[in-house]
C-alpha cells in the first residue's frame, strides 16, 4: 500500500501536529485511515445518530487515561474489557482506568483501575490489522454489564443491521455530546470495502466493514462496540471501531467504517482471558 495510517502518539505533545496531518490526506493525494487516538482529545461518538437510553448499552465502557476519555471499550467479562490495541498499547497501568455503568464518559457509574493490558501480539500499527487488546480490571463489574461475543468464525453477511455506540464528536470538528450516542449501520462485504479504500489500506479477514448513506462514526471512538441484535432481542458483540475517514462524512458507504472482527479473534480473546 502507498499510504500508512498515522501512528498514534500518547506521550509527546510535539508529535500531535504530524499525527493530525497524517490522519487526513496523504502526500500523494489519497485519504489515509484516520488517527483514532490523538493526544489530549475527547473522542468520537456517532455521526447522524441518536442518544442512547439510560442502561441501553450497559456493556459500553469509557477508556480513560489520567481521568480523560481516550477511547471506547466493551465489557465481555466481569473483569475483562476489550478495546483497540491502538488505544491500549504502551499505556501506563497506573493512569489507565475504565468507567462502566454510565452513559456519561465523565460522571456516574464506577471507575475501575486496569490491572493488565494485553494487545494482540500480531497487531500492526501501520496496517491496523489485529487491532484489539484485552484489558483486565482490578475489580469486578456486575454480570448484567457483560455482553456475549459472536461465535468463533462468525462473519455477518452483507446488509445485516448492526449498531455502533460511542461518545464524542457528532461530526468532523463538531460538538461533543455528554451522553452515549448510537446508530444503525449496514454490514458491507469486504470485497466492496476493499474496492472503496483501494490502495489506502488492506481489508483483511480480521476486519469487518459497515456504513450507511446518512450515519457513521468520527475520529476517536477506537475500541467502541459494534453489536448485532438477534431475533430474541439479545445483543452479541461483532466488532470494535478501528478506522475510517478523518473528515467523518455522514455517507459511510463511499468509504466504509472498518471494525476489528470479533469472530476472527475470539479464540485468541478466550485464550488470553477466558470469559
Amino acid at each position: 500500500m502507498n499510504q500508512s495510517p498515522a501512528r498514534s502518539s500518547f506521550a509527546l505533545i510535539s508529535m500531535l501536529a504530524s499525527s493530525l496531518l497524517l490522519a487526513g490526506w496523504g502526500g500523494d493525494g489519497r485519504e489515509s485511515p484516520r488517527d483514532e487516538a490523538k493526544l489530549g482529545e475527547s473522542f468520537e461518538a456517532i455521526v447522524g445518530g441518536t442518544q442512547a437510553a439510560t442502561g441501553e448499552f450497559p456493556w459500553a465502557a469509557a477508556m480513560l487515561s489520567n481521568g480523560s476519555l481516550i477511547c471506547g471499550g466493551v465489557i465481555i467479562g466481569t473483569k475483562t474489557v476489550l478495546t483497540s490495541a491502538r488505544c491500549a498499547a504502551g499505556r501506563t497501568l497506573s493512569t489507565f482506568t475504565v468507567r462502566v455503568g454510565s452513559n456519561s464518559p465523565t460522571s456516574g457509574g464506577q471507575v475501575i483501575q486496569a490491572s493488565e493490558i494485553i494487545p494482540h501480539p500480531s497487531y500492526s500499527s501501520s496496517t491496523l490489522d489485529y487491532n484489539i487488546a484485552v484489558v483486565k480490571l482490578a475489580s469486578a463489574v456486575p454480570s448484567s454489564y457483560v455482553i456475549p461475543m459472536a461465535a468463533d468464525g462468525s462473519d455477518p453477511g452483507a446488509g445485516v443491521v448492526a449498531t455502533v455506540a460511542g461518545w464524542g464528536r457528532t461530526a468532523g470538528g463538531g460538538a461533543l455530546p455528554s451522553t452515549l450516542q448510537k446508530a444503525d449501520l449496514n454490514i458491507i462485504p469486504r470485497a466492496t470495502c476493499q474496492a472503496s479504500w483501494g490502495s489506502v489500506n488492506t481489508i483483511t479477514a480480521r476486519m469487518l466493514c459497515a456504513g450507511t448513506s446518512t450515519k457513521g462514526t468520527c475520529s476517536g471512538d477506537d475500541g467502541g462496540p459494534l453489536v448485532i441484535r438477534g431475533t430474541d432481542g439479545s445483543y452479541q458483540l461483532h466488532g470494535l471501531v478501528s478506522w475510517g475517514v478523518s473528515s467523518c462524512p455522514a455517507d459511510t458507504t463511499i468509504r466504509p467504517i472498518v471494525f476489528t472482527r470479533i469472530g476472527a479473534l475470539r479464540s485468541w480473546i478466550q485464550s488470553t482471558s477466558p470469559v
